[in-house]
């Protein structure tokens, strides 16, 4: 059933997106019947459910009484000018995807009535792609959210806790040695990037120990992101202390989401298209740089 319905709704986005003068044609009936016809949009290709979302609420977007077949709203505009397709359409491929288009409507007649959601079979659909979802995003990500778990991954990010000044021992023979273990394993996990980028890692231990003491007798009242911007930037202390801030500055810069990546790749998108194509590679990081990482225009 869900396939179904991306597969209608990519085809009424595809045959009026190729075909000028069948979305003339359905601008025209729109007019006749009162009905505001918005433009279709694509769901191929998309990973992101508000896409999708979206454009099914155009394409079941109604006027009146919310009965999609009998009111004159968008879904209705279109299944009419379908049907007109299907019957005179005089390109093959706009006939086809006519032809089909009914015909997955037809399967899907009872979600799109009246009470549809309710169906029982529908239900069913909606549970299992629900259920897989679940399994997957737990296949994905289950090694970080699982405390039980022995992945090195969520082991190196548990370790990071340690960085959290307010949940530090107040005992002072136990601050001493808080928190060693720890910087053990991520001296580990993280040794290839450390090395790369000049930490020395025999100094790390020593410089952990004199830091605690500093934070408790200095620092104790500052917030956790004021503490480790004031230790990482300001002198003398991102000298004396250079070599444990390689462990901080890699748990600051952590990403919690990939909204970031999906930005740059929307970024390339709106400029490098069509008109741009031509475009030199080192030219168009230059742009999506000054896209993604450069002051607003509205300032």
């Amino acid at each position: 059933m869900v396939a179904k319905v991306y597969d209608l709704l990519h085809l009424v986005w595809k045959t009026y997106h190729v075909s000028a003068k069948s979305r003339r044609e359905l601008n025209a009936l729109g007019e006749q019947l009162g009905v505001g016809v918005c433009t279709p949009s694509s769901v191929k290709g998309t990973r992101w459910i508000p896409h999708v979302h979206r454009a099914l609420s155009t394409l079941l977007k109604s006027e009146k009484n919310g009965d999609l077949v009998a009111d004159s709203g968008q879904y209705a505009v279109t299944f009419y000018h379908m049907e007109h397709l299907a019957l005179s359409a005089a390109n093959a491929d706009i006939l086809g995807r006519a032809k089909k288009g009914i015909s997955l409507v037809g399967d899907m007649s009872g979600m799109i009535q009246p009470g549809g959601l309710g169906n029982h079979k529908l239900q069913q659909q909606i549970s299992a792609v629900v259920s897989v979802a679940v399994e997957a995003l737990h296949a994905r990500f289950g090694s970080l959210i699982n405390k039980d778990s022995q992945c090195p991954a969520y082991t190196a990010i548990d370790c990071f806790k340690i960085f959290n000044h307010d949940t530090w021992p107040e005992n002072e023979d136990v601050l001493l040695d808080y928190g060693s273990e720890q910087v053990d394993v991520l001296l580990n996990h993280f040794q290839e990037v450390l090395q790369r980028g000049g930490c020395q890692t025999d100094n790390v231990q020593g410089e952990w120990r004199s830091l605690k003491t500093l934070v408790r007798q200095t620092f104790q009242d500052k917030s956790y992101s004021s503490l480790w911007q004031t230790l990482s930037t300001k002198e003398p202390y991102n000298v004396d202390y250079k070599n444990i801030l390689h462990l901080v500055e890699m748990m600051l810069i952590l990403p919690i989401s990939a909204a970031q990546c999906e930005r740059g790749f929307s970024a390339q998108n709106r400029i490098k298209n069509s008109t741009r194509s031509s475009l030199h590679v080192s030219t168009t990081e230059d742009l999506i740089q000054i896209s993604t990482e450069g002051p607003s225009l509205e300032r």
